[in-house]
């Protein structure tokens, strides 16, 4: 009897043992799934920032052209009057076009830089923790 006993101990104790590797190995394979989404999502944020960096772009270009535009006409008046309309219409189209990217970017949902170093820092914490674990 007394073997027995000392047979489910040591069944019970490697159980335990089981259990708890099951249980870190399963939480270092979530840690490195969200960790692989998180890269996924860095990249397509990256390639979705890029592709709004070059429309923006292009449109601050465009919007830039036409002011020099009116710039040179005003020059060419040497009025001041002309010369505040003109400054005045370069501000308001560089805040149109500061506002229309952050608008789109939020609308594609796309995580700021400050989120993304929360979820690293996150993650680096939940390593260490499952290290300890471990």
């Amino acid at each position: 009897m007394a073997q027995a006993s000392a047979r489910t101990k040591k069944t019970t104790s490697k159980s335990k043992k089981t259990s708890t590797g099951k249980t870190g190995e399963s939480i270092k394979k979530r840690l490195e799934n969200l960790s692989i989404t998180v890269i996924k999502a860095e990249k397509d944020a990256e390639k979705r920032i890029q592709k709004i960096l070059k429309v923006t772009d292009q449109y601050r270009k465009d919007q830039m052209k036409k002011v020099h535009q009116v710039i040179a006409e005003a020059k060419k008046l040497k009025s001041s009057d002309l010369m505040k309309r003109a400054d005045k219409m370069r501000s308001e189209i560089e805040k149109t076009a500061n506002t229309g990217l952050r608008t789109i970017l939020k609308s594609l949902n796309i995580p700021t830089q400050t989120e993304i170093e929360k979820l690293k820092a996150r993650i680096s914490h939940l390593e260490s923790e499952l290290k300890k674990k471990v």
